[in-house]
Order: C-alpha cells, then structure tokens, then sequence
C-alpha cells in the first residue's frame, strides 16, 4: 500500500487499487476486501469514471 496514513480496518469492507502487469500489458482492477468469518471475500468494483485508465503502459 501507497500513501497510507492509518491502519486498515479490517472489519469494514476495503477498496484497494492494483495494476496488473503481464508482459507488454497492464490493467487496472478496483478489488473490494470484506472480512468473512476467518477468511476474506474479494469482488471486483465497477467504477463509472475511473481516476487510472483501465489500460496502461508497463513501467
């Protein structure tokens, strides 16, 4: 994680930001954490006007 000033809260749902790499391609994907139990459930976020294109340019 980038930029975090606190602690996660791992009780409500977090929203998180990965770039994806493979190759000559990267994508980005908005993932929704939500504690389940013992374990964690993750879902893929839609977002109508996201902030990072959805494609990318490697580094």
């Amino acid at each position: 994680m980038v930029d975090v000033d606190e602690g996660v809260n791992v009780a409500e749902p977090c929203e998180l930001g990965l770039i994806l790499c493979d190759g000559e391609i990267c994508i980005r994907e908005q993932v929704r954490v939500t504690a389940s139990g013992d374990t964690y459930q993750f879902d893929f976020v839609e977002q109508a006007a996201p902030a990072i294109p959805l494609l990318l340019d490697p580094p």
